[in-house]
């Protein structure tokens, strides 16, 4: 039996309670965005800089 979830709840939660999901360091959750470099920055420390925008 399920157990009943509240209706505001997203659709990948049961996933991201998961030690793979946790362990996964290239997820956009887990990096950070340098605002004056306009750079995200990853959880090994890496910057990755903007290079081009497809259409």
């Amino acid at each position: 039996m399920r157990k009943r979830r509240c209706a505001d709840q997203y659709n990948t939660l049961d996933r991201e309670q998961t030690k793979a999901w946790q362990k996964e360091i290239g997820r956009v959750e887990k990096m950070t965005y340098d605002e004056e470099l306009d750079e995200w920055v990853c959880a090994k420390g890496e910057r990755l800089v903007f290079v081009d925008e497809r259409k």
